[in-house]
């Protein structure tokens, strides 16, 4: 599996050349029926220097195609509003285009 996200991870990364090492480690932020969220952490070397690398992905488990967070959390679910009221209890608000129609 590690070698099939290190792959995914060099041909996402515009600037990654031959030669180059990538340490990496995911964490499983999301897994489902239809959809699972990775987040990568790692560190890319290339000589005398050094880029932290943080991204998140989401799959859908029947195709294995990345997929959009908007079309994994549609705003017509009452996802945002969960999210709205957790979020004004710390004082912050969610924009009104992320909030349930």
């Amino acid at each position: 599996m590690a070698g099939y996200i290190e792959s995914f991870v060099r041909s996402q990364l515009k600037d990654v050349a031959i030669g180059t090492r990538l340490n990496l480690d995911y964490d499983v932020k999301y897994s489902g029926k239809k959809y699972a969220s990775l987040m990568i952490l790692g560190l890319l070397t290339d000589r005398d220097k050094s880029e932290a690398i943080t991204r998140c992905y989401n799959f859908n488990m029947a195709t294995g195609e990345e997929v959009p967070l908007k079309d994994m959390v549609h705003p017509w679910r009452k996802f945002w509003k969960m999210v709205g009221k957790e979020t004004a209890a710390d004082g912050h608000t969610v924009p009104t285009v992320y909030r349930d129609r």
